[in-house]
């Protein structure tokens, strides 16, 4: 991922949660996850993917964890047709989490960019419009 897609990447997540553009996530209930046997250390896509090929009416979303407005951490979950649902096991039991789903991520992108997207991306030169000078007497 170049950097200039870094920034893309972040600034288009950041825009997400500004405009509240976030789903709940329920995470899979401790039966749920017996049924999926998730071996230790497997990683959220895998899950995703094997719960789909025992849910085949699921499917897989793509998109990123917002642990605030500026730090999203990549993930996968599952659609059940009624919501979003995540299969990855988890020590803290949030009851809810706010995912934004990107399926206009290119699956290049989203398997190039880092695990967790850092808003500005660190060393990123974010230009914005200067705020008006009263005493310049343009505004």
């Amino acid at each position: 991922m170049t950097p200039d897609e870094e920034l893309t990447l972040a600034v288009k997540l950041h825009e997400c949660w500004l405009a509240n553009e976030v789903r709940q996530v329920t995470l899979a209930t401790k039966e749920q996850l017996e049924e999926l046997k998730p071996a230790a250390n497997e990683l959220c896509h895998s899950l995703a993917e094997r719960w789909v090929s025992l849910h085949p009416e699921h499917r897989v979303v793509r998109g990123f964890l917002a642990v605030n407005e500026n730090r999203y951490q990549k993930h996968s979950v599952v659609d059940t047709g009624s919501g979003l649902l995540d299969v990855t096991p988890r020590i803290g039991r949030e009851p809810l989490l706010d995912f934004i789903a990107l399926d206009a991520v290119s699956n290049r992108i989203f398997e190039g960019c880092n695990a967790v997207i850092q808003f500005p991306p660190c060393g990123a030169k974010i230009q914005t419009d200067p705020l008006p000078n009263p005493a310049s007497g343009v505004l």
